[in-house]
Protein backbone atom coordinates (compact mmCIF):
# COMPACT_ATOMS: atom_id res chain seq x y z
CA UNK A 1 0.00 0.00 0.00
CA UNK A 2 1.21 3.44 -0.76
CA UNK A 3 0.70 4.74 2.51
CA UNK A 4 3.05 2.09 4.63
CA UNK A 5 6.19 3.91 5.81
CA UNK A 6 9.56 1.83 5.38
CA UNK A 7 9.69 -0.58 8.40
CA UNK A 8 5.97 -1.62 7.79
CA UNK A 9 6.61 -2.13 4.29
CA UNK A 10 9.66 -4.06 5.04
CA UNK A 11 7.97 -6.28 7.46
CA UNK A 12 5.09 -6.81 5.23
CA UNK A 13 7.06 -8.38 2.65
CA UNK A 14 8.63 -10.54 5.21
CA UNK A 15 5.66 -11.76 6.89
CA UNK A 16 3.62 -12.30 3.60
CA UNK A 17 6.68 -14.06 2.25
CA UNK A 18 6.80 -16.46 4.66
CA UNK A 19 2.76 -16.84 5.37
CA UNK A 20 2.50 -17.89 1.41
CA UNK A 21 5.27 -20.47 1.92
CA UNK A 22 3.56 -21.67 5.27
CA UNK A 23 0.09 -21.61 3.45
CA UNK A 24 1.33 -23.72 0.68
CA UNK A 25 2.54 -26.33 2.63
CA UNK A 26 -0.58 -26.62 4.69
CA UNK A 27 1.16 -25.16 8.09
CA UNK A 28 -1.41 -22.54 8.56
CA UNK A 29 -4.47 -21.03 7.56
CA UNK A 30 -3.97 -17.66 5.26
CA UNK A 31 -5.81 -15.63 3.33
CA UNK A 32 -4.71 -15.61 -0.73
CA UNK A 33 -2.73 -13.03 -1.76
CA UNK A 34 -4.44 -9.87 -3.78
CA UNK A 35 -2.49 -10.24 -7.40
CA UNK A 36 -0.63 -6.74 -7.01
CA UNK A 37 1.03 -8.03 -3.75
CA UNK A 38 2.29 -11.13 -4.63
CA UNK A 39 5.81 -9.64 -5.81
CA UNK A 40 6.79 -8.16 -2.41
CA UNK A 41 10.88 -8.51 -2.01
CA UNK A 42 10.80 -10.95 0.42
CA UNK A 43 14.56 -9.87 1.99
CA UNK A 44 15.82 -7.90 5.41
CA UNK A 45 14.54 -10.24 7.61
CA UNK A 46 17.44 -9.85 10.21
CA UNK A 47 17.14 -5.77 10.56
CA UNK A 48 13.21 -6.44 11.09
CA UNK A 49 13.97 -7.79 14.52
CA UNK A 50 15.40 -4.62 15.80
CA UNK A 51 12.37 -2.65 17.92
CA UNK A 52 10.63 -0.02 16.63
CA UNK A 53 11.61 3.61 17.06
CA UNK A 54 9.87 5.11 20.35
CA UNK A 55 9.06 1.82 21.61
CA UNK A 56 6.56 1.79 24.35
CA UNK A 57 4.72 4.30 22.89
CA UNK A 58 3.72 2.97 19.09
CA UNK A 59 2.38 -0.24 18.32
CA UNK A 60 1.34 -1.90 14.68
CA UNK A 61 0.06 -5.00 13.48
CA UNK A 62 -0.83 -5.80 10.44
CA UNK A 63 -4.71 -6.86 8.97
CA UNK A 64 -5.73 -8.34 5.92
CA UNK A 65 -8.80 -7.54 4.08
CA UNK A 66 -9.91 -10.39 1.46
CA UNK A 67 -12.45 -8.22 -0.10
CA UNK A 68 -13.63 -4.56 -0.77
CA UNK A 69 -15.53 -2.68 1.72
CA UNK A 70 -14.37 -4.50 4.90
CA UNK A 71 -14.69 -3.11 7.80
CA UNK A 72 -11.96 -4.35 10.59
CA UNK A 73 -12.69 -2.63 14.46
CA UNK A 74 -10.03 -1.99 16.26
CA UNK A 75 -10.60 -3.91 19.74
CA UNK A 76 -10.87 -2.00 22.79
CA UNK A 77 -12.12 -5.01 24.94
CA UNK A 78 -8.97 -5.50 27.19
CA UNK A 79 -9.43 -7.78 30.51
CA UNK A 80 -6.96 -5.91 32.13
CA UNK A 81 -7.87 -5.43 36.13
CA UNK A 82 -11.29 -7.17 35.08
CA UNK A 83 -14.16 -7.62 32.91
CA UNK A 84 -15.86 -4.29 34.16
CA UNK A 85 -13.30 -2.32 34.78
CA UNK A 86 -13.33 0.50 32.12
CA UNK A 87 -9.51 1.72 30.79
CA UNK A 88 -9.09 4.83 29.27
CA UNK A 89 -7.60 5.62 25.65
CA UNK A 90 -6.68 8.51 23.85
CA UNK A 91 -4.89 7.41 20.53
CA UNK A 92 -3.51 8.53 16.94
CA UNK A 93 -4.61 5.80 14.58
CA UNK A 94 -3.31 5.63 11.29
CA UNK A 95 -4.82 3.38 9.64
CA UNK A 96 -2.08 2.33 6.81
CA UNK A 97 -4.65 3.33 3.88
CA UNK A 98 -4.39 7.25 4.14
CA UNK A 99 -6.42 7.63 6.76
CA UNK A 100 -5.68 8.78 10.46
CA UNK A 101 -7.72 9.97 12.91
CA UNK A 102 -7.77 10.70 16.52
CA UNK A 103 -9.89 8.51 19.21
CA UNK A 104 -10.57 8.38 22.88
CA UNK A 105 -13.02 6.75 25.35
CA UNK A 106 -12.92 3.86 27.29
CA UNK A 107 -12.69 -0.11 26.57
CA UNK A 108 -15.88 -1.88 26.58
CA UNK A 109 -16.95 -6.03 26.33
CA UNK A 110 -16.85 -6.15 22.45
CA UNK A 111 -15.58 -2.46 22.16
CA UNK A 112 -13.96 -1.44 19.20
CA UNK A 113 -13.08 1.52 16.65
CA UNK A 114 -14.35 0.99 13.42
CA UNK A 115 -12.95 1.36 9.91
CA UNK A 116 -13.80 0.58 6.29
CA UNK A 117 -11.24 -0.39 3.73
CA UNK A 118 -12.60 0.53 0.43
CA UNK A 119 -10.44 -2.11 -1.42
CA UNK A 120 -8.58 -5.27 -0.53
CA UNK A 121 -5.68 -5.84 0.44
CA UNK A 122 -3.05 -5.91 3.49
CA UNK A 123 -2.68 -3.17 5.60
CA UNK A 124 -0.24 -2.02 8.73
CA UNK A 125 -2.41 0.06 11.46
CA UNK A 126 -0.35 1.95 13.41
CA UNK A 127 -1.88 3.33 17.38
CA UNK A 128 0.04 6.04 18.78
CA UNK A 129 -0.25 7.36 22.38
CA UNK A 130 -1.04 10.96 22.55
CA UNK A 131 0.69 11.03 26.08
CA UNK A 132 -2.59 12.15 28.15
CA UNK A 133 -3.48 8.77 29.68
CA UNK A 134 -1.44 6.17 31.89
CA UNK A 135 -1.03 2.25 30.80
CA UNK A 136 -1.84 3.41 27.28
CA UNK A 137 -2.59 0.20 26.08
CA UNK A 138 -4.32 -1.10 28.53
CA UNK A 139 -7.71 -0.46 26.59
CA UNK A 140 -7.02 -2.96 23.54
CA UNK A 141 -7.59 -6.83 23.45
CA UNK A 142 -9.39 -9.35 21.86
CA UNK A 143 -10.97 -10.13 24.87
CA UNK A 144 -13.89 -12.87 24.22
CA UNK A 145 -16.38 -13.95 22.10
CA UNK A 146 -18.90 -10.93 22.29
CA UNK A 147 -19.81 -9.61 19.46
CA UNK A 148 -18.03 -6.50 17.44
CA UNK A 149 -14.13 -6.11 17.95
CA UNK A 150 -14.23 -9.61 19.37
CA UNK A 151 -16.30 -11.56 16.10
CA UNK A 152 -14.33 -14.18 15.21
CA UNK A 153 -14.53 -12.80 11.50
CA UNK A 154 -13.00 -9.63 13.14
CA UNK A 155 -9.88 -11.37 14.69
CA UNK A 156 -8.96 -13.51 11.61
CA UNK A 157 -8.02 -10.07 9.79
CA UNK A 158 -5.09 -9.72 12.02
CA UNK A 159 -1.65 -11.85 10.53
CA UNK A 160 1.29 -9.89 11.96
CA UNK A 161 2.76 -7.79 14.88
CA UNK A 162 5.15 -5.77 13.98
CA UNK A 163 5.23 -3.60 16.99
CA UNK A 164 6.43 -3.98 20.64
CA UNK A 165 5.06 -4.49 24.47
CA UNK A 166 6.63 -3.31 27.06
CA UNK A 167 5.24 -2.84 30.74
CA UNK A 168 4.90 1.16 29.97
CA UNK A 169 2.20 -0.01 27.57
CA UNK A 170 0.38 -1.86 30.78
CA UNK A 171 1.11 -0.30 33.62
CA UNK A 172 0.84 2.97 35.70
CA UNK A 173 3.43 4.81 37.15
CA UNK A 174 3.13 3.85 40.13
CA UNK A 175 2.70 0.51 39.42
CA UNK A 176 6.16 0.79 37.44
CA UNK A 177 8.15 2.46 40.32
CA UNK A 178 6.38 -0.56 43.01
CA UNK A 179 3.73 1.69 44.25
CA UNK A 180 0.52 -0.19 44.09
CA UNK A 181 -0.18 -4.30 43.06
CA UNK A 182 0.39 -5.11 39.26
CA UNK A 183 -2.22 -4.99 37.39
CA UNK A 184 -4.72 -8.01 36.70
CA UNK A 185 -5.11 -9.58 33.39
CA UNK A 186 -2.28 -7.85 32.32
CA UNK A 187 -1.42 -10.28 29.04
CA UNK A 188 -4.58 -12.00 28.98
CA UNK A 189 -6.71 -12.30 25.99
CA UNK A 190 -4.95 -10.04 23.97
CA UNK A 191 -4.75 -11.90 20.78
CA UNK A 192 -7.49 -14.26 21.81
CA UNK A 193 -8.42 -16.47 18.87
CA UNK A 194 -6.54 -14.29 16.42
CA UNK A 195 -6.92 -17.61 14.23
CA UNK A 196 -4.55 -16.09 11.17
CA UNK A 197 -2.11 -14.41 13.68
CA UNK A 198 1.51 -15.64 12.51
CA UNK A 199 3.76 -13.95 14.94
CA UNK A 200 3.92 -13.03 18.10
CA UNK A 201 5.35 -9.19 19.01
CA UNK A 202 8.31 -8.85 20.87
CA UNK A 203 8.22 -7.91 24.35
CA UNK A 204 10.69 -5.67 25.80
CA UNK A 205 11.83 -4.73 29.46
CA UNK A 206 10.10 -7.61 30.92
CA UNK A 207 13.00 -8.80 32.52
CA UNK A 208 12.70 -6.08 35.00
CA UNK A 209 9.43 -6.71 36.64
CA UNK A 210 9.22 -8.75 39.79
CA UNK A 211 5.72 -9.25 40.47
CA UNK A 212 2.58 -9.74 38.59
CA UNK A 213 -1.09 -9.79 39.05
CA UNK A 214 -3.84 -12.40 38.52
CA UNK A 215 -4.11 -14.24 35.16
CA UNK A 216 -1.13 -12.80 33.82
CA UNK A 217 -0.85 -14.99 30.83
CA UNK A 218 -4.30 -16.43 30.58
CA UNK A 219 -5.53 -17.81 27.36
CA UNK A 220 -2.65 -14.31 25.41
CA UNK A 221 -2.30 -16.76 22.50
CA UNK A 222 -5.55 -19.10 22.84
CA UNK A 223 -6.91 -20.48 19.64
CA UNK A 224 -3.99 -18.68 17.20
CA UNK A 225 -3.71 -21.79 15.24
CA UNK A 226 -2.01 -19.93 12.74
CA UNK A 227 1.17 -18.53 14.75
CA UNK A 228 4.23 -20.41 14.20
CA UNK A 229 6.97 -17.89 15.34
CA UNK A 230 7.83 -16.48 18.86
CA UNK A 231 10.91 -13.94 18.58
CA UNK A 232 14.24 -14.75 20.38
CA UNK A 233 13.58 -12.74 23.21
CA UNK A 234 10.14 -13.43 24.32
CA UNK A 235 9.64 -15.48 27.61
CA UNK A 236 7.93 -14.88 31.13
CA UNK A 237 9.13 -12.40 33.45
CA UNK A 238 11.80 -14.56 35.14
CA UNK A 239 12.52 -12.73 38.65
CA UNK A 240 8.79 -13.24 40.01
CA UNK A 241 8.47 -14.68 43.13
CA UNK A 242 4.63 -15.31 43.63
CA UNK A 243 2.02 -15.56 40.98
CA UNK A 244 -2.05 -15.38 41.43
CA UNK A 245 -4.54 -17.72 39.85
CA UNK A 246 -4.57 -19.03 35.97
CA UNK A 247 -0.78 -17.30 35.74
CA UNK A 248 -0.39 -19.32 32.47
CA UNK A 249 -4.08 -20.96 31.69
CA UNK A 250 -4.00 -21.98 28.41
CA UNK A 251 -1.73 -19.46 27.28
CA UNK A 252 -0.76 -20.95 24.03
CA UNK A 253 -3.74 -23.99 23.91
CA UNK A 254 -4.55 -24.20 20.23
CA UNK A 255 -1.39 -22.84 18.87
CA UNK A 256 -1.10 -25.89 16.53
CA UNK A 257 1.27 -24.42 14.16
CA UNK A 258 3.77 -23.63 16.51
CA UNK A 259 6.87 -25.90 16.03
CA UNK A 260 9.44 -24.68 19.10
CA UNK A 261 10.27 -22.06 21.42
CA UNK A 262 13.52 -19.69 21.49
CA UNK A 263 16.11 -21.18 23.84
CA UNK A 264 15.51 -18.64 26.60
CA UNK A 265 11.79 -18.95 26.91
CA UNK A 266 10.75 -20.98 30.81
CA UNK A 267 8.71 -20.69 33.12
CA UNK A 268 9.81 -18.27 36.07
CA UNK A 269 12.32 -20.59 38.01
CA UNK A 270 12.15 -18.41 40.93
CA UNK A 271 8.66 -18.93 42.27
CA UNK A 272 7.43 -19.95 45.49
CA UNK A 273 4.22 -19.08 45.88
CA UNK A 274 1.28 -19.46 43.45
CA UNK A 275 -2.52 -20.34 42.92
CA UNK A 276 -4.77 -22.34 41.30
CA UNK A 277 -4.73 -22.93 37.55
CA UNK A 278 -0.96 -22.71 37.21
CA UNK A 279 -0.20 -23.71 34.06
CA UNK A 280 -3.35 -25.51 32.97
CA UNK A 281 -3.46 -26.64 29.43
CA UNK A 282 -1.05 -24.18 28.88
CA UNK A 283 0.29 -25.93 25.55
CA UNK A 284 -3.00 -28.38 24.98
CA UNK A 285 -3.34 -29.37 21.66
CA UNK A 286 0.07 -27.19 20.08
CA UNK A 287 -0.45 -30.70 17.95
CA UNK A 288 3.01 -29.46 15.93
CA UNK A 289 5.22 -28.67 19.12
CA UNK A 290 8.11 -31.11 18.82
CA UNK A 291 10.52 -30.04 22.05
CA UNK A 292 11.27 -26.98 24.75
CA UNK A 293 14.51 -25.45 25.15
CA UNK A 294 16.53 -27.48 27.45
CA UNK A 295 16.30 -25.07 30.40
CA UNK A 296 12.00 -25.43 30.55
CA UNK A 297 11.08 -26.80 33.72
CA UNK A 298 8.24 -26.10 35.92
CA UNK A 299 9.99 -23.85 38.76
CA UNK A 300 11.35 -25.79 42.13
CA UNK A 301 10.69 -24.03 44.84
CA UNK A 302 7.34 -24.19 45.74
CA UNK A 303 5.71 -26.12 48.95
CA UNK A 304 1.90 -25.86 48.09
CA UNK A 305 0.20 -25.36 44.97
CA UNK A 306 -3.23 -24.97 44.43
CA UNK A 307 -5.78 -26.89 41.98
CA UNK A 308 -5.15 -28.05 38.45
CA UNK A 309 -1.35 -27.00 38.72
CA UNK A 310 0.17 -28.97 35.53
CA UNK A 311 -3.60 -30.29 34.44
CA UNK A 312 -3.35 -30.89 30.52
CA UNK A 313 -0.30 -29.49 30.21
CA UNK A 314 1.39 -30.99 26.71
CA UNK A 315 -2.61 -33.07 26.32
CA UNK A 316 -2.77 -33.75 22.90
CA UNK A 317 0.79 -32.36 21.70
CA UNK A 318 0.93 -35.28 19.06
CA UNK A 319 4.36 -33.75 17.48
CA UNK A 320 6.18 -34.04 21.23
CA UNK A 321 8.70 -36.38 21.44
CA UNK A 322 11.31 -35.72 24.46
CA UNK A 323 10.75 -33.17 27.43
CA UNK A 324 13.98 -30.99 28.26
CA UNK A 325 15.91 -33.33 30.63
CA UNK A 326 15.91 -30.95 33.69
CA UNK A 327 12.26 -30.93 33.53
CA UNK A 328 10.59 -31.90 36.55
CA UNK A 329 7.53 -31.37 38.68
CA UNK A 330 9.16 -29.16 42.09
CA UNK A 331 10.31 -31.84 44.50
CA UNK A 332 9.80 -29.60 47.55
CA UNK A 333 5.86 -29.60 47.38
CA UNK A 334 3.96 -30.56 50.64
CA UNK A 335 0.77 -29.96 49.76
CA UNK A 336 -1.25 -30.15 46.07
CA UNK A 337 -4.57 -29.48 45.22
CA UNK A 338 -7.45 -31.12 43.02
CA UNK A 339 -6.22 -32.67 39.26
CA UNK A 340 -2.82 -31.72 40.48
CA UNK A 341 -1.24 -33.77 36.77
CA UNK A 342 -4.62 -34.54 35.29
CA UNK A 343 -4.23 -35.45 31.64
CA UNK A 344 -0.47 -33.47 31.47
CA UNK A 345 0.89 -35.73 28.48
CA UNK A 346 -2.45 -37.57 27.65
CA UNK A 347 -2.56 -38.13 23.67
CA UNK A 348 1.09 -37.36 23.75
CA UNK A 349 1.17 -39.62 20.90
CA UNK A 350 4.75 -39.19 20.09
CA UNK A 351 6.38 -38.99 23.35
CA UNK A 352 8.70 -41.81 23.68
CA UNK A 353 10.16 -41.04 27.15
CA UNK A 354 10.04 -38.88 30.38
CA UNK A 355 13.71 -37.25 31.71
CA UNK A 356 15.83 -39.69 33.64
CA UNK A 357 14.76 -37.88 36.67
CA UNK A 358 11.20 -36.95 36.33
CA UNK A 359 9.45 -37.47 39.06
CA UNK A 360 6.00 -36.77 41.26
CA UNK A 361 6.39 -34.88 44.97
CA UNK A 362 7.29 -37.18 47.04
CA UNK A 363 7.00 -35.47 50.01
CA UNK A 364 3.02 -34.88 50.05
CA UNK A 365 1.06 -36.61 52.57
CA UNK A 366 -2.66 -36.00 51.24
CA UNK A 367 -3.70 -35.76 47.50
CA UNK A 368 -7.11 -34.89 46.41
CA UNK A 369 -9.04 -35.63 43.18
CA UNK A 370 -7.72 -36.96 40.03
CA UNK A 371 -4.51 -36.42 41.19
CA UNK A 372 -2.63 -38.22 38.77
CA UNK A 373 -5.63 -39.45 36.78
CA UNK A 374 -5.11 -39.80 32.57
CA UNK A 375 -1.33 -38.25 33.57
CA UNK A 376 -0.04 -40.57 30.66
CA UNK A 377 -2.93 -42.13 29.16
CA UNK A 378 -3.08 -42.78 25.30
CA UNK A 379 0.75 -42.14 24.59
CA UNK A 380 1.41 -45.65 22.61
CA UNK A 381 4.66 -44.36 21.52
CA UNK A 382 6.01 -44.85 25.16
CA UNK A 383 8.70 -46.88 25.36
CA UNK A 384 9.98 -46.55 29.57
CA UNK A 385 9.05 -45.06 32.47
CA UNK A 386 12.85 -43.18 34.37
CA UNK A 387 14.03 -45.64 36.62
CA UNK A 388 13.05 -44.20 40.21
CA UNK A 389 9.55 -42.84 38.75
CA UNK A 390 6.83 -43.67 41.88
CA UNK A 391 4.01 -42.72 43.48
CA UNK A 392 4.62 -40.99 46.28
CA UNK A 393 4.81 -43.51 48.96
CA UNK A 394 3.98 -41.05 52.33
CA UNK A 395 -0.31 -40.79 50.91
CA UNK A 396 -2.33 -41.51 54.15
CA UNK A 397 -5.11 -40.35 51.82
CA UNK A 398 -6.26 -39.99 48.38
CA UNK A 399 -9.10 -38.57 46.56
CA UNK A 400 -11.58 -39.87 43.98
CA UNK A 401 -10.02 -41.28 41.27
CA UNK A 402 -6.24 -40.56 42.30
CA UNK A 403 -4.72 -42.30 39.62
CA UNK A 404 -7.55 -43.64 37.60
CA UNK A 405 -6.44 -44.63 33.97
CA UNK A 406 -2.70 -43.52 34.27
CA UNK A 407 -1.56 -45.09 32.09
CA UNK A 408 -4.49 -46.32 30.39
CA UNK A 409 -4.26 -47.55 26.62
CA UNK A 410 -0.61 -46.05 26.81
CA UNK A 411 2.96 -48.12 25.97
CA UNK A 412 5.22 -49.04 22.78
CA UNK A 413 5.66 -52.99 22.06
CA UNK A 414 8.74 -52.46 24.20
CA UNK A 415 7.49 -50.61 27.07
CA UNK A 416 8.51 -51.98 30.43
CA UNK A 417 6.88 -50.41 33.89
CA UNK A 418 9.91 -49.75 36.20
CA UNK A 419 10.66 -52.34 38.97
CA UNK A 420 10.24 -48.87 41.32
CA UNK A 421 6.84 -48.18 40.89
CA UNK A 422 4.20 -49.05 43.80
CA UNK A 423 1.04 -48.21 44.93
CA UNK A 424 0.95 -45.85 48.17
CA UNK A 425 0.91 -48.42 50.84
CA UNK A 426 -0.83 -46.17 53.88
CA UNK A 427 -3.87 -45.00 52.14
CA UNK A 428 -7.40 -45.27 53.78
CA UNK A 429 -10.77 -46.76 52.10
CA UNK A 430 -11.41 -43.84 50.03
CA UNK A 431 -8.76 -44.89 48.23
CA UNK A 432 -11.44 -47.92 46.11
CA UNK A 433 -11.50 -45.67 43.09
CA UNK A 434 -8.29 -44.63 43.10
CA UNK A 435 -6.75 -47.34 40.48
CA UNK A 436 -9.19 -47.95 38.13
CA UNK A 437 -7.28 -49.10 34.61
CA UNK A 438 -4.47 -47.15 36.02
CA UNK A 439 -2.24 -50.14 34.15
CA UNK A 440 -3.83 -50.87 32.00
CA UNK A 441 -1.28 -50.88 28.78
CA UNK A 442 -2.54 -50.34 24.66
CA UNK A 443 -2.67 -53.34 22.58
CA UNK A 444 1.27 -52.18 21.55
CA UNK A 445 2.38 -53.44 25.29
CA UNK A 446 3.80 -56.79 25.34
CA UNK A 447 1.88 -59.28 27.29
CA UNK A 448 3.81 -58.57 30.57
CA UNK A 449 1.58 -57.35 33.66
CA UNK A 450 3.50 -59.79 36.41
CA UNK A 451 5.02 -56.39 37.90
CA UNK A 452 1.79 -55.23 37.64
CA UNK A 453 0.02 -57.90 39.80
CA UNK A 454 2.62 -57.39 42.51
CA UNK A 455 2.21 -53.41 42.73
CA UNK A 456 -1.52 -54.23 42.69
CA UNK A 457 -0.76 -56.63 45.84
CA UNK A 458 0.36 -53.51 47.78
CA UNK A 459 -2.79 -51.23 47.78
CA UNK A 460 -4.68 -51.98 51.07
CA UNK A 461 -7.69 -51.29 49.89
CA UNK A 462 -10.22 -52.49 53.01
CA UNK A 463 -11.77 -55.70 53.24
CA UNK A 464 -15.51 -54.10 52.78
CA UNK A 465 -14.01 -52.98 49.10
CA UNK A 466 -11.51 -55.57 47.83
CA UNK A 467 -14.23 -57.39 45.63
CA UNK A 468 -15.06 -54.65 44.05
CA UNK A 469 -11.63 -53.45 43.60
CA UNK A 470 -10.87 -57.16 41.69
CA UNK A 471 -13.49 -56.11 39.42
CA UNK A 472 -11.55 -52.64 38.55
CA UNK A 473 -9.08 -54.84 37.00
CA UNK A 474 -10.23 -57.75 35.59
CA UNK A 475 -10.03 -56.35 32.09
CA UNK A 476 -6.19 -56.52 32.87
CA UNK A 477 -4.48 -59.99 32.07
CA UNK A 478 -2.81 -61.94 34.37
CA UNK A 479 -3.49 -60.27 37.16
CA UNK A 480 -3.94 -61.66 40.71
CA UNK A 481 -4.92 -60.25 43.67
CA UNK A 482 -3.04 -60.84 46.64
CA UNK A 483 -4.89 -59.20 49.75
CA UNK A 484 -2.04 -59.68 52.17
CA UNK A 485 -0.22 -56.43 50.83
CA UNK A 486 3.32 -58.33 51.23
CA UNK A 487 4.10 -58.39 47.87
CA UNK A 488 2.93 -60.62 45.03
CA UNK A 489 4.53 -64.02 43.97
CA UNK A 490 4.44 -64.04 39.76
CA UNK A 491 0.98 -65.77 39.12
CA UNK A 492 1.43 -69.28 38.00
CA UNK A 493 1.82 -70.98 34.37
CA UNK A 494 1.96 -74.06 33.26
CA UNK A 495 4.80 -76.36 32.25
CA UNK A 496 7.07 -75.25 29.30
CA UNK A 497 5.37 -76.35 25.90
CA UNK A 498 1.97 -77.08 27.78
CA UNK A 499 0.03 -74.19 26.37
CA UNK A 500 -1.72 -73.86 29.84
CA UNK A 501 -0.55 -70.09 30.76
CA UNK A 502 -2.44 -70.28 34.05
CA UNK A 503 -1.25 -72.86 35.09
CA UNK A 504 -4.68 -74.39 36.08
CA UNK A 505 -4.37 -78.18 34.32
CA UNK A 506 -6.15 -77.09 31.28
CA UNK A 507 -6.37 -75.25 27.80
CA UNK A 508 -8.59 -73.24 27.00
CA UNK A 509 -9.93 -71.13 24.04
CA UNK A 510 -8.85 -67.97 25.62
CA UNK A 511 -4.94 -69.33 26.26
CA UNK A 512 -5.14 -70.85 22.48
CA UNK A 513 -6.33 -66.77 21.17
CA UNK A 514 -3.48 -65.83 23.67
CA UNK A 515 -0.77 -67.55 21.17
CA UNK A 516 -2.41 -66.70 18.30
CA UNK A 517 -2.05 -63.18 19.14
CA UNK A 518 1.52 -63.70 19.60
CA UNK A 519 1.91 -65.38 16.18
CA UNK A 520 1.05 -61.57 14.74
CA UNK A 521 2.92 -59.54 17.09
CA UNK A 522 6.00 -61.98 18.02
CA UNK A 523 7.87 -58.60 19.76
CA UNK A 524 7.84 -58.14 23.46
CA UNK A 525 7.36 -61.30 24.93
CA UNK A 526 9.08 -62.33 27.86
CA UNK A 527 10.22 -65.32 28.03
CA UNK A 528 7.74 -67.62 30.40
CA UNK A 529 5.29 -66.42 27.93
CA UNK A 530 7.09 -67.99 24.50
CA UNK A 531 8.32 -70.92 26.93
CA UNK A 532 4.64 -72.08 27.61
CA UNK A 533 3.10 -71.73 24.05
CA UNK A 534 6.11 -72.73 21.92
CA UNK A 535 5.02 -76.38 22.25
CA UNK A 536 6.85 -77.69 19.20
CA UNK A 537 10.16 -76.53 20.99
CA UNK A 538 11.47 -74.57 18.15
CA UNK A 539 12.36 -71.63 19.98
CA UNK A 540 9.79 -69.31 18.95
CA UNK A 541 5.67 -69.10 18.97
CA UNK A 542 4.35 -70.28 15.47
CA UNK A 543 0.45 -71.04 13.78
CA UNK A 544 2.13 -74.97 14.57
CA UNK A 545 1.98 -73.66 18.08
CA UNK A 546 -1.66 -72.12 17.79
CA UNK A 547 -2.69 -75.74 16.40
CA UNK A 548 -1.48 -78.08 18.61
CA UNK A 549 -2.96 -75.55 21.23
CA UNK A 550 -6.34 -75.34 19.92
CA UNK A 551 -6.60 -79.61 19.98
CA UNK A 552 -5.76 -79.66 22.92
CA UNK A 553 -9.37 -78.07 23.91
CA UNK A 554 -10.85 -80.89 22.37
CA UNK A 555 -9.59 -83.68 24.81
Amino acid sequence: MSSFNNRGRRTLAWILSLAMLLSALGAVPFVALADDQAGLDPALQESLRAPLQDEGRVFQMVIATPADNVTFLLPTSSALNGVDVRKPYDWSVDWGDGATETVSGSSAKGGGIEHTYAVAGYYDVTINSNGTTEAWLAAFGFYTGYEGSNSLENKSLVIGVLGVLTPEMTRTADQLGGVGLAPDYEWAYTFYECVNLLNAPLFVSWEDVSSVGRFFAERLFYGCSGLYMVPNTFSLPQDIESVGDNFALQMFCGCSSLISFPEGFNLPPKIVSLKDCFATEMFYNCTSLVGLPDSFSLPAGASEVGGSYAAGMFRACTSLTRLPEGFNFPQSLVIVGDLFAYNMFASCSSLTSLPTGFQLPQDISGAADYFAAWMLADCPSLDSLPPSFNFPQNLHSVGSNFAVCFLYASGSDTFQINDKLCFPSSVGEASANAWYKSLQLSDHAPLQNRLAASLIASCPTPPSKQETFGQMFRDIDYIAVNWGGKGLPAPPTGEAGSGDWNGDGVVTMDEVILALQATISNTGLDQAFIDVFDMDFDGMISMADVIIALRLTLV
